[in-house]
């Protein structure tokens, strides 16, 4: 991560813990609660939100509604003067999908704005899952490791009790350095006090054996965190797929990426393209057409040739 990224994210983080109010300040605590009343009485100010909040998610997949900075910001500030701050999660959190995520800038981006909408711990929230984007790793060697610390310890100060993020971070310094039994018992540790791992605890253990080229184990990892009600993000796919292709597991390969499709989850051209080219070579002519197609008429506009 470059020194410049570094120094705009510590100010964005020392701005969002300042003792003084935010620009946008709920008049009570952040409570992510139900956004719009489930019956009909519902005002016309909220389903004039409602309508911003569809209409937001469903403009966001044209990647040049996604550099409009200001419509971003305006959607944010109204949504947080109404209080409606779940819906300021879920349009964000929709962002995910879109290949942007995956640069730091966008990602900067959504976290300024949760610190708009007074929600300092989901911009703390979201910087935490940035590892998921190789970010954190950047970091680590470039030996910037002090941002991450002043994090921690704002969140310390704020007296957060260790979470599934935390325990899931301290998880992954134990994975990158192959202490895998250590990590295990981490595991076993963050579920004896009640807390479930989510998609991103299973993706730092994917990714571990990923880069060892443990395939097996990755794909053990994939299936626990199905049996435990998780749903597989970008990252699982990107991490399991090139190592899936690379160890000749097609069946295994071509699972995962209907899988991502049918859930809308972004791959690379290249990705899909290069498990087309290799079910083309192993003559499994059929396969690739299925996905060709599939990609082709997904939402998401893959253009691939079989």
């Amino acid at each position: 991560m470059s020194s410049s990224v570094c120094r705009r994210l510590r100010g964005m983080f020392n701005e969002v813990s300042k003792p003084s109010p935010p620009k946008i300040k709920p008049s009570r605590p952040t409570k992510l609660v139900s956004s719009f009343p489930a019956t009909s009485a519902a005002t016309s100010k909220d389903k004039k939100l409602r309508d911003l909040v569809d209409r937001f998610k469903r403009s966001s997949k044209h990647p040049s509604f996604r550099r409009r900075h200001d419509t971003y910001e305006t959607a944010v500030r109204r949504l947080a003067a109404a209080q409606k701050f779940s819906d300021i999660e879920a349009i964000i959190d929709h962002q995910k999908r879109y290949p942007d995520i995956t640069r730091e800038g966008f990602v900067i981006r959504l976290i300024s704005l949760y610190g708009q909408a007074g929600m300092p711990e989901h911009a703390l929230k979201l910087f935490d899952e940035m590892p998921e984007l190789n970010f954190l790793d950047a970091l680590s060697k470039s030996k910037k490791l002090s941002l991450l610390e002043k994090v921690w310890s704002q969140m310390e100060s704020r007296s957060v009790v260790p979470n599934v993020r935390s325990f899931t971070t301290r998880i992954r310094g134990l994975v990158s350095e192959n202490q895998f039994p250590e990590a295990l018992e981490l595991l076993e540790e963050m579920e004896k006090n009640g807390l479930k791992p989510d998609i991103f605890t299973y993706n730092v253990f994917i990714k571990g054996y990923v880069d060892d080229g443990n395939l097996e184990e990755a794909k053990m990892w994939y299936g626990k965190l199905a049996e435990n009600g998780c749903s597989p993000d970008h990252v699982t796919f990107r991490l399991l797929i090139p190592l899936a292709c690379e160890k000749d597991e097609f069946s295994f390969v071509l699972e995962l990426c209907k899988k991502s499709i049918d859930l809308e989850q972004f791959l690379y051209d290249s990705t899909l393209q290069r498990v087309v080219d290799k079910l083309v070579e192993q003559s499994k002519v059929e396969e690739a057409k299925e996905l060709v197609e599939l990609g082709n008429n997904c939402s998401l506009h893959y253009r691939l040739n079989c």
